[in-house]
Order: C-alpha cells, then structure tokens, then sequence
C-alpha cells in the first residue's frame, strides 16, 4: 500500500483561505445588520484592557466578539500568505471602521504593506495615478471624498474599464465584491494609529517589514538535524542584555504616562511586566517593588501586602467591600498572579511571610470562583467538587493575554498549591486545586499535569482527614478515570471495576471499609495506565497511597500486634548500599522480602511478581485493632520495598525530580518503621533523607554562599566540608543562571527542596530520636536523648531565623515529650508549652495542623498551672469547635461547655484529629467545675439542690459529653474513656451523697473504668482509685440502711453474745435466721468489703511492678525462641540499640557494624533476658509514674490521659500482655484482681439464700476468699467530695473479716462478722509515722543477725501461723537487738495512736500491745504507707489495730 501523498502548506492555504474570507465577510456583515458594532462607539479606551468585566464586549453568551478580532486576524494573515491584496485591504478597512480604529495597531501595517502591493500592481498593469477616476466621480456625484474613514457604505462609481491584460499572477484573484473590485486601484493615506488617542500632529508611512514573521511550518520540526551541542541553540535571550535599561526607561516613562491618564488597567500590564524584565535582570528587589505596586495598582487601594494580615486587610479599603466588585475579574487574577511571583521569587528567605502572601494570592484566586454562583463557597466542599467546563459562563478569562496568560496562571497556581500543602493551609489548598485542575484539564488538556495535580490533592485531603475522598480520586486515578487527553475528551483506558466506598462516620473495623482498604491496597496500575502516567507519575501515585495508609493507620490508638516472622509476616526489604550514594542506610537487620516485587508497579514492560496482598476475614480472622495495624504496616512494607530500591539510582545527583522522589520515600519509611516502634531505623531514615538533600549537587549546584546555613550537628560530623556552604539555597538579589536541561519540572522540584523541606526532614529526625528510649540499652553508644536534645535546638533556631512558628511549635512539643522520656519533671516542660502557646495564640491564619498544635500545647500547660486553668479550658474547646465546624462537623457547645453531638446519624467524619483533644478538653472542665461547685458553694446550702442549676449537675452533664465525644472517635482512646468515667464517677458520688443520684448508677459507672482500664492500659492507680470510690458509695449506703436508733458513729455491726456458744433453747431458730439471705444493708457491707480488699490486691500489684526484677520469679535466662518471635518490635530497638541516625552517613558495605549483618544481629537479639526486659519494664513503669504526677491541687493524679506522651501506656500495655503470656509469675503477682462484675451489675445474687444461691460463683474472684481473720487497710484522698473538708487529712478505708468470708459464698453469719469504716486523719501526721515505721524496719535490717534477717515480707501462711505459734525464748528476748526493737515498736505504736486518735486521755504506752518483731514492724509499714496500704494478719496486732479504728 502505498503511503498517502503528503498535504503541502500552500495547498492548505489555498484551501482554508476562501472559506476564512467567506465566514469573515458574512460574520462583520451580520454585525452591521444586528448594529452590534455599535459598542465600540464607547469613549472607554481601556475597554479591551480593563481589569472590570465589560458587558458588550467580555459577555459571549450573545456574541464574542475577541473571537470575531481572532477570526479577523487569521483570515487576514491567510490572505497575506496568498499574496491577495484587494480582499485582505477590504476587510482589513471594513474592520478597522466597525471597531473604530480600536485595532489599528495591528490591522494598519498589514493594510499599509497591501496597499502598496497594490500600487506596484497599478504601476505594472499601467494604470492610472492617485487618486483613481472612480473615486473623483464618486467624490464629484455625492461631494464627499472617500476615505477610510467613510468607506463603509459608500459605493464607488466606475468610470474606467482597464486594458485586456495576460492572465494574472498567483495570487491576483477575481473579487467578488463590487468595492473590491475597485479598491484594487484605490490607496487611501491610513494613518498608523487613531487619531483620538496619539498625539502626532501628522500622518506618516509604515515601513512593513516581511521577514519579521516567517509562516509556520504544517508539521512539527524535525529534531534529527538540530545541534544542540550549545547553549544558544536551545536557549535563546528575546532580549539582548545592552538593551534592557533602555526597555526599563520605556516602561517607566510609559508608566508615568499612564498614571497622569488614570489608565489603571494599563498600568497593571505595565507594572507586571516591568517587574518581570527586573526579575529577568536579577534585580529581585526591583522586581518586588514593581510587582507590589502592580497589586496596589490592580486591586485599587495602597499597602495591600503590608495591610495583609493572612485573613483580612484590618483597616483597609478592601476591608470594607467585596474586592472582586473593587478590582474586577481580572484584577482579582492580576493581584493573584502578582501576589503569586511575589512569594515565589521574592519571598524566599522568610516562611512565614511568603505563606501570608500564598494566602493572599488564595483569597484573590478565589474571587474568580465567587465570580459564578454555582461555585462552593466553603473551601471544604471543594474535596468532592469539580470545575465544569466554564469556570465564569460566557466568560473568556483568558481572551486578552495581556490581561490575564494561561501559562503564568497555571505555573502561579502549581506553586501555590504546592506551598500552602507544604504550609500546612491544607483547606485553602482545596479551591485552589480545583482551580489548577480545571485549568489544565479542561483548558490546557494535559494528561501529566492533571495526574500531578489529582495527586497532591490525594495528599491534601489525606492531611485533612477526609480519607473517603481521598480513596476514592485515588482508585480513579489508579483505574485511569478522568484523565482528559490532548487530542479527545477523556480516557477510557480499560474497563473499570467499582468503587467501594469508604465511609468516614464508621469506623476501621466496619465490613465496607475493610473492603475499601483491601481495594486501596491491593488495586494496581494497569499496563496502559502506566504507559499514559509514566514511571515518576506512577511512583509519586504510590507514595500518596502509602501516606494515605499510614495516616489511616496512625488513627489506631494501639502499637501493632507482634507478629511470627514465619506466619507470613512481610517486613521492608532494603537494598544494601554498594555505590558511593551518601545517605542511604542499610537495611534493617534481618528484614528481608523474598515476595516483594523486583521493579516497580508503574513498569508495562516487566513482569513481577503479584504481591500476596491484603485479605481480611475479621470472623476467621480475629480481628482487632492492633492485629489490623499491624496487617496495614505490613502492606505499606510491600508497596515501599521496590521504591527504596529506585531510591539507589546515580539520577539523584542530576535530576531533582528522582531526588526529590527519595526523600519524600525517605521520609515515609521513617514513618513506618515509627509505627512499627523501630525508631532507630526510623531515625536512620530520617537522617538519609536530610543527608541527601543537604549533600546532593542539585542543592549545592549554582548557590552562593547562604546567610542562615543548617546549623551543625552530630549528625554531620561526618559529612563533607562543602555541605556546610550548602544545604538551603539564599537567592535574595541574584536569579540563577539558566542550565542546561531546565524545563519546568525540573525547576519546579529543584525550587521546592529548600527551607520547609529541611525542616520537615529535621522534624523527622527529632521525632524519631524522641520517641526512642534506650534507658536500659544493652549494647553502649550515644544517648539518643543527648542527640535529640542537640538537633532540637538546632531546630528552633532555624526555624525561628526562617520565620516558621508552625514548625517551631512542633519542636517545642518534641521537647515537652522529651523531658517525659528524660524522666524530668512535668513542671521543667512550662517554659515549653508557655512558648508554643504565644507563638500560635497570636496568629489569625492558623493551619488545620497548627490549630491541633495550639489545642494540645494549651492542654498540657493547663495542667501546669494552677489559675487560669478553666479559661484555658474553655478557649480550647472554642478553639477545636470552630475546626470542627469549617471541617464540616455540626458540633456546638452548650452551658458551661457541655458538648452537643449533631443528631442521627452523627458525625460525619469521626477521623477529624480535634475529636479526641476535645474531649480531653472537655474532661479536664467538667472536673474542673466539679472542684469549682466543691470549693465555692457551702455545704449547708446543698442540703436540697436544684438538678437543672447544681454545679455538680454542671459538671456530670459536661463529663458525659466528654464522653460521648470520645466515644464517638475512630481513634477509641480507651484509656481516656477509662479516666472520664473515673471523674464522672467522682462527680456521681458526690451527687449519690445529696440524694440526686442512684448508687447502682455510679457502682456500674466506676466498673466500667475499671473494666477499660484493666483490658487497655493496666493502669493500676487508676484502678485502685475505682474501687476506693465504689467503696465509698457502698458505705454511704450501708450506713443510709442502718436503723434511725442505731448509733451513725460507731459502723461495727452489731456482734453475736458472747454466750452464744451455751447455746439456748432456741439456737437453731437462731442459726436458720443466720444462714437467711442477705439484707440490702449486709449486702451493702460485704460489697464494701469487696472493693476495699481488691484495691488492696491492686495496691500489692503495683508495689510488685515497681520492684519488677526479682520479684516475679524471673531468672537470668534467655528469652526462648516462641518469645522472642512474639517480643515487640519497640522492646527490642530500644534494648538494642541506644541511638539512631547517627552513623548512617558513613556507614560503608565492609563496615563491622552489627547492624550490617542480619546474622549478627538476630545473635544480638538473642542475647535478651528476663531481666533485660524486666528492668526496661521498669523503667517505662517509672516514667509514666512520673508523667502521671499531679502538678497542682486542681489536677487528678493518676490519669493516663494528662501525659504528654500517651506510647508510654501503650508500651506498657503491650509489654503487659507479653508478660502474662510468657511470664507465670508476672501474672500471678503483678496483675489487677479480676473485676467483680457479677455481684456490682447484679448485687441481688448475693442477697440470695445460700440454698438457693447453691454452687454459683464458686470458683469465681479467688481473691476475694480470706481463709482467715485479716484486716484490710487502705487510705484514699478523694479528688472531690461535696463538702469542703481540710485539704490536709486523708481517708483511712478499713474492713475485718473475723471468720474465713468469700464473696460469692458469703451467708449472713459470715457477714454480720465484719467491721467496716472509715477514719479521716491528718496527712502531714500519716507521713511522719511512715516515715518513722520505714527508719525502724531498715535500722532492724541492719541490726538484725542473719537468721533474722532473711524474714520474708509476704511469709506463706503457714510460716506466719508457725511464727505465732512459736514460745520466744527468754534469752533472746533479753537481747540488746530485741530491746531496741521493742522500743522502737512502741515508739512506732504511740505515734500510732496518736495519728488514729488524737488527743486521747489513755495512758500513754509502756509496752508493745502485740509481739514485737522485724516482720510485725514491716507490716505497720506497709499498712501506713499513704499511697497504698496492706492486708495484716495477727490476733494481737489486728485486736490492737481495731481497737484504735472503731
């Protein structure tokens, strides 16, 4: 077949030229007829120019008339290349009389150059001169004179008939128009411009130049024969350097004028470009200065940038009306593309002010979008909403290039979306992307800039939290849906599947979304999707899919399940470093992939391996959070493994997109291995990708030396000498010389690797470092601590040098949790938060994230301080109430800050990070109403309260909408639900003791705390707390059913006759009401009984987990293989390794680290004993202790939610579970009593008769069975009590069981034996005799002989029973050491009764009113310990110990 007969260019034209002249002739005709002409009939000289929209002439509903200019000028330059004179000097008069000469600048110099080829013609057919004979019998028949003024309408009158002559030339064709005909020998004198508007005193020729303008070529130009071995052959100045101040004073001088005219719009244009031709000089501040004059000019008012304050213009003209009605459509687009250039190429050393000038060019950019009513007006609503095909119906925006270019304006929108995600204004970023998205799909048609800019709003809306739009653009693009394409409408790449929908008001676990996550994960690109996207569109696709899975991931508020590496579990495959690329790590050691894919996904051309993928069966699976978590971690190992093999490629020294690709991989494995607990890889991480950027040549290449260089650190120690001169590029009055090879991608990544790129990776560093807590590490090295310390002062000078108080709060937060995991103490970090605080309180444009920064930094100060704390309460709540409500949440705060849930169906998007600090902040109000209604209002006015105006309604009403806040959270912080139903509890109990609240109801409210805190975090004080506080509800109750005659002072029941073993006549009738079922008041008694003997089992746990080693029966032993598999991942980093990132830059293949060698390293990990995690149990044990301190009166100590760092708990959680599972006598000794759920929910069970009640509950709650006469002892502080009781006493919690009592089998004579109450004695007096009992227990360890010394604190019960039992011997008791002990034991027992009674006129004591002995001693310590307290066995020294009680 042969190939089809190429089409030339003049065949081309001779075909399109007749039918533009046609369709010219006819259009200019009907607009004579309409009288549609008549609007240029105007005086306004800026009418094509001005920045206000022009009805006649922008409106193209009716008519278009910059088409019809357009149509004009083409058919003209067509005309012009046919050589047909008399038609084009037709058109070109007729144009120029309807438009009034408004375009004689352009039509003039081509109707001057046809008129003279005219001439020539007349001259070469012989012709007669000029003027012609038609003309002087038109002029002498209607006396006027044509001109070219009066040519349209006039009909020329012939008087000549011209000569036969030879056919004519190309080009000298027959017209069809009568004047036509005649024109060919007519010349009129055409002035250059309108006489209106130049101020020449006389009419003058053109010199019209052909070689100007060369026709284009028909086909594309052939780039086989071009040299480009030059810079000048593919790069060429439009202007040559010796001319531009000549162009300068011209444009100054023409500015001048125009300002005397009041022709602002012109100006605008003049000042626009005047600011460009400086900036194109390298005179940046020049360029500045032009540009902002150019934004004062276009939105018609002075100081804009200055006035500016990232929100509004406070006292501006703008201020006071809508600025798209001051400065018009385009001068909104002018002041936004200005504004645009000025943070760009002006504002390049301070960040925060180029991100108050983004915001700026973002609010003018959206009076574009405000222009047309079916635009959103919210900025959120633009996360699902898309441009149509006109952004201003019958509005050509971009008609006038001079007013307004497409490629300035998509090149100033890229920049801006980039920078305000960088910013973290990511709401602001979402018009603007539907904006940039409208503009290069529907406008430009541009398949790759549509991709990236869908792409970086996957990655705004990801930040956002609006994760089910998010999802969904990102399976489109992954299908290949709505990618317009140059030469058709939209692709239709392959058939696509359905969508699942991700549904953000339910949470992970819901079945949709679990299908929606397995579609996200496991969907690929397909082969023709990934020839259109290409390699680095492919990539950057995956990088947002693997941020998308993380931040779903991180909503989890658990550490991922450890997994059995040979159950499947993938970990991240990492290539080894065998080039000389600085700042790639190695991989982890013994993390490597065999099933991960060997080339990338977005490859057509290879064949890989499919990945195993993401299935989930939550019912075959078990599934729970962590277990999901980890599934999730696990996923992004695979998706990230084949591109942090690319991440080796030699292109990062020479291309910044492959760079800037790296670290933005860099940094999402850093991220990774975080929430995996492997900080020091994360920091390794971290490190590599700050390495990469501040050694790259692409960020070396070209810079001058900077003002504000990275400060040092020991991290780069080891780096070369000429990183220091490197690393941000400071380009203040100096443009770049032009490379080779720069096309806008480029350029564009090379700009985006500057200051807000280092900081991010910093932060990434210090955040890792942070989070390590190598206190107990194994292995010697660098703290981390002592590292992360240098790097975050590093980081706060530079970010307070470059203008950035986002990330400078960030860090000062770093350096709270820092201060945490140093074990110092919470008040060191007020200096911190105080800091943050004043940074971000005065800001009126604060990010979404910044605003989260504010909330929390605000909540961790007001537990700082003791004044002031409900204030910030409140603004708080206002604060995150007011995010909520721009995100999109009908969230409200009624009285006193009570929060008010939208109705059904509820939240929208329970993702939303503001959702849990609200209801920390709402917790921390209630109480802090609750101790405002206990210290403010006297306790003799709350004898009968009002339930709708009671401060302690007040505060239950705001507590219960804490917690349903926090219920309502994807991120279930059980933990924080646990400490709110704690202080509503609290709350309860107050209510319960003024009549305005049921017993059950608080009892069933303190259990569930309970339940949460046992099975989330373990926390034990909390525990403990609980079951004082159910404590005290069941004695209140107990003593409400005590009989009116019965005495309320004394609790002791009263006890059986002592002659009751003669047994009477009627001891059986006595026995069978003995053995009755219980009364509400003895089953109240034996349920207080209950909890004070299960706070007691918690207090001996937690006095056992302080003193883990060697008290749960771990030995030195290894861990075996089962546990090590299971051991989480965070145990062992931080036991392994003391310090992260700190030899990544000079590690090398040979190196002999053992972190290099994946056998070395498992022998490392195998090195881990008992005692190696009990210690670093411990440690974690510790630091949360101290986390959890009450700093002042007004807080409640013991509350997991007040730390800083909530990993603390969840380590130890998990830690926990490792123990009990592999651990016998952790679990034993260190674990809270199982809850008495049965009897609390349903305490009729216990009122039963024993014969009915038969064998239930037998086996249940063992520890609740004492087989012998025991005295429970605890003291317990209420944080809150509804009278105002001396801060400085404490409540002592007793109960003594005299015969064996079990709480499932109990019967009333076992129960009407016990002796409960309560005793408030002075705090400062408690802690003296404690102190006093421990100086005597320790100086009895000392002088004790060695037989003595080895006495058990927990003897066996037999032991003990022998130890009664035994007759001292006389010679012993004579002993110096037992006469010191005794004394000191009835030192101890005086201060004892004084502490219990004081003020008592019993004789004082003379001797020991029990056996004295080092082990009865230890028990007194233990018993008048005021953190916790002691079970005591013992005739004697309970009979002693009760007497004082009762």
């Amino acid at each position: 077949m042969e190939p089809p007969i190429p089409l030339t260019l003049d065949q081309l034209n001779t075909v399109l030229t007749p039918l533009f002249e046609l369709a010219t002739d006819l259009v200019m005709n009907m607009m004579e007829t309409m009288q549609l002409w008549q609007v240029f009939e105007l005086e306004d000289e800026e009418m094509e120019a001005s920045m206000h929209f022009s009805a006649p002439l922008d409106d193209g509903t009716l008519v278009d008339l910059r088409w019809i200019r357009s149509l004009t000028l083409h058919t003209l330059e067509l005309l012009y290349l046919e050589a047909r004179w008399e038609t084009l000097a037709h058109l070109a008069l007729l144009f120029n009389s309807h438009t009034r000469e408004r375009y004689t600048h352009m039509i003039t110099p081509i109707l001057v150059h046809a008129q003279r080829r005219l001439l020539e013609r007349i001259s070469y057919f012989g012709g007669p001169p000029v003027p012609q004979p038609h003309f002087i019998k038109t002029q002498n028949v209607t006396g006027e004179k044509i001109t070219c003024k009066n040519y349209v309408g006039r009909q020329l009158l012939n008087c000549w008939t011209p000569p036969a002559v030879p056919a004519p030339r190309r080009g000298c064709n027959t017209p069809t128009n009568p004047n036509a005909e005649l024109l060919e020998l007519s010349v009129f004198e055409v002035p250059f411009c309108k006489e209106n508007s130049s101020k020449a005193q006389g009419h003058g020729r053109v010199d019209f130049n052909v070689t100007v303008c060369t026709a284009p070529a028909i086909g594309p130009p052939d780039l086989a024969t071009e040299d480009y071995r030059t810079l000048s052959s593919i790069y060429g100045c439009p202007l040559p350097p010796n001319q531009i101040h000549t162009v300068i004073n011209s444009y100054s001088n023409s500015i001048q004028y125009l300002q005397a005219n009041n022709h602002d719009s012109l100006r605008v244009q003049a000042l626009h470009d005047l600011g460009n031709l400086h900036y194109y000089n390298g005179n940046r501040r020049a360029a500045h200065s032009y540009w902002s004059k150019g934004v004062d000019c276009a939105l018609q008012s002075s100081g804009v940038l200055d006035s500016w304050d990232g929100v509004s213009w406070g006292t501006s003209s703008l201020q006071h009306q809508p600025t798209l009605k001051q400065a018009g459509v385009w001068g909104c687009l002018q002041g936004a593309l200005l504004t645009a250039k000025i943070a760009q190429y002006a504002l390049t050393s301070n960040i925060s002010q180029r991100t108050k000038c983004c915001l700026l060019s973002a609010q003018l950019f959206k009076c574009l979008l405000r222009a047309s009513l079916p635009h959103p007006q919210s900025d959120l609503q633009y996360s699902s909403y898309t441009v149509g095909e006109e952004l201003v119906p019958g509005l050509d925006l971009f008609s006038e290039p001079d007013r307004g270019h497409l490629g300035t304006t998509v090149s100033s929108l890229a920049f801006l979306c980039h920078w305000l995600y960088t910013s973290g204004h990511h709401l602001t970023a979402l018009p603007m992307l539907a904006l940039y998205l409208h503009f290069v799909g529907t406008v430009c048609r541009d398949p790759h800039l549509t991709i990236k800019g869908r792409i970086l709003k996957v990655k705004v809306l990801t930040e956002l939290g609006q994760y089910c739009q998010a999802m969904k653009e990102t399976s489109q693009m992954t299908q290949g849906e709505e990618i317009p394409l140059p030469h058709g409408c939209y692709s239709g790449i392959e058939k696509h599947a359905t969508i699942r929908k991700f549904f953000t008001n339910k949470s992970l676990m819901d079945s949709a979304n679990i299908q929606a996550l397995e579609d996200l994960v496991n969907r690929r690109l397909g082969t023709e999707a990934s020839v259109l996207y290409g390699s680095r569109l492919s990539r950057r696709l995956t990088l947002a899919r693997v941020q998308l899975i993380l931040a779903l991931s991180s909503t989890i508020h658990s550490l991922p399940e450890p997994q059995d590496i040979s159950d499947g579990a993938v970990r991240c495959s990492v290539v080894r470093r065998t080039s000389s690329t600085p700042g790639i790590p190695n991989s982890p050691p013994g993390e490597r992939d065999s099933d991960s894919d060997k080339s990338h996904s977005g490859s057509p051309t290879r064949k890989t391996r499919e990945p195993k993928g993401l299935h989930i069966d939550p019912q075959k699976d078990k599934l729970t959070l962590s277990k999901f978590k980890a599934l999730l971690l696990r996923e992004v190992c695979r998706l990230l493994s084949p591109q942090q093999q690319l991440c080796l490629s030699s292109q990062l020294h020479s291309d910044p997109e492959e760079l800037e690709l790296a670290i933005d991989t860099y940094l999402l494995l850093s991220n990774l291995y975080l929430q995996q607990g492997k900080t020091a890889y994360s920091a390794d991480m971290a490190v590599s990708a700050m390495s990469l950027l501040q050694n790259s040549p692409i960020t070396l290449r070209g810079s001058p030396s900077p003002v504000h260089r990275p400060l040092s650190s020991s991290l780069r120690r080891q780096s070369r000498p000429k990183s220091e001169q490197g690393g941000m590029r400071e380009a203040e009055h100096h443009a770049p010389s032009p490379q080779p090879g720069d096309c806008p991608q480029v350029v564009e990544a090379r700009e985006r690797m500057e200051r807000a790129l280092w900081l991010r990776c910093r932060l990434a560093v210090v955040r890792s470092l942070v989070a390590h807590i190598p206190g107990t590490a194994i292995y010697p090295g660098m703290d981390s601590s002592v590292e992360a310390t240098t790097l975050l002062k590093e980081g706060l000078q530079e970010a307070e040098v470059w203008g950035d108080p986002d990330t400078r709060a960030l860090f000062l937060l770093q350096g709270a949790r820092l201060d945490t995991h140093r074990g110092l103490p919470r008040e060191n970090s007020t200096s911190l938060l105080q800091e943050a605080v004043s940074l971000l309180s005065g800001h009126s444009c604060l990010p979404p994230g910044s605003s989260v920064t504010l909330a929390q930094a605000t909540l961790l100060l007001s537990d700082l301080r003791g004044t002031g704390s409900q204030a910030l309460h409140l603004l708080t709540q206002k604060l995150l109430q007011q995010q909520l409500c721009v995100l999109g949440e009908s969230v409200s705060l009624g009285e006193r800050g009570r929060v008010i849930l939208p109705p059904a169906p509820g939240l929208s998007n329970i993702y939303l990070p503001h959702l849990p600090l609200l209801a920390k902040a709402t917790m921390r109000l209630g109480h802090c109403l609750a101790v405002q209604a206990m210290t403010s209002a006297p306790s003799s006015s709350l004898s009968t309260p009002s339930p709708s105006s009671h401060p302690w309604v007040c505060a239950q009403e705001v507590l219960q909408s804490a917690l349903l806040v926090s219920q309502a959270c994807a991120t279930r912080d059980r933990q924080l639900e646990a400490d709110i139903l704690y202080c509503k509890g609290m709350v309860e109990r107050c209510l319960m003791s003024l009549g305005d609240f049921q017993p059950q109801t608080v009892a069933l409210t303190l259990l569930e705390s309970i339940n949460i805190s046992l099975s989330q975090s373990h926390n034990l004080q909390l525990i403990r707390k609980c079951y004082l506080e159910m404590a005290l509800v069941y004695l209140h109750q107990w003593e409400q059913s005590i009989p009116a005659t019965q005495d309320q002072q004394n609790p002791v029941p009263p006890s059986p006759p002592k002659n009751a073993i003669l047994k009477p006549p009627g001891w059986k009738r006595v026995r069978t009401t003995l053995n009755r079922g219980l009364t509400p008041g003895e089953a109240y008694l034996l349920l207080y009984w209950v909890s004070v003997r299960a706070a007691t089992k918690a207090s001996e746990a937690m006095s056992t987990c302080s003193q883990l080693c060697g008290s749960t029966g771990a030995k030195g032993g290894h861990l075996p293989l089962i546990s090590l598999k299971l051991l989480p991942d965070f145990a062992s980093n931080d036991l392994l390794n003391p310090c992260g990132g700190i030899d990544v830059m000079v590690r090398t293949v040979s190196s002999s680290s053992p972190e290099l060698d994946p056998g070395l390293s498992s022998r490392k990990r195998s090195q881990l004993t008992w005692v190696h995690l009990s210690r670093y149990y411990k440690h974690l044990f510790n630091l949360q202790h101290i986390a959890m301190r009450q700093v002042v009166p007004q807080c409640v100590e013991g509350l997991v939610s007040q730390s800083e760092d909530s990993s603390l708990a969840l380590r130890l959680v998990q830690l926990q579970t490792f123990f009990c599972s592999h651990m016998v006598g952790y679990r034993e000794s260190c674990c809270a009593p199982e809850p008495p759920t049965e009897i609390i929910m349903q305490p009729q069970i216990i009122q039963m008769c024993p014969t009915v009640r038969g064998t239930m509950g037998a086996q249940m709650y063992p520890w609740s069975f004492a087989d012998r006469k025991q005295l429970c002892i605890q003291w317990h502080r209420p944080a809150l009590s509804h009278t105002q009781e001396d801060t400085d006493t404490v409540m002592l919690l007793f109960g003594l069981n005299k015969v064996p009592l079990s709480a499932m089998r109990a019967t009333a004579c076992t129960v009407i034996e016990l002796q409960c109450g309560q005793k408030l004695v002075s705090m400062a007096k408690l802690c003296a005799v404690h102190a006093q009992l421990a100086s005597a227990c320790v100086g009895g360890n000392v002088s004790s002989p060695p037989a003595d010394s080895s006495a058990p604190s927990s003897p066996s019960p037999k032991m003990e029973r022998q130890r009664r039992t035994k007759i001292p011997d006389k010679a012993a008791t004579s002993s110096p050491h037992i006469q010191m002990l005794q004394e000191q034991t009835r030192c101890c027992c005086a201060a004892i009764k004084d502490l219990l009674q004081p003020g008592s006129e019993a004789a004082v004591l003379t001797e020991v009113p029990f056996e004295a002995s080092l082990h009865s001693l230890c028990d007194l310590e233990r018993c008048f310990n005021p953190t916790s307290g002691a079970i005591v066995e013992g005739n004697t020294l309970i009979t002693w110990l009760i007497s004082l009680l009762v």
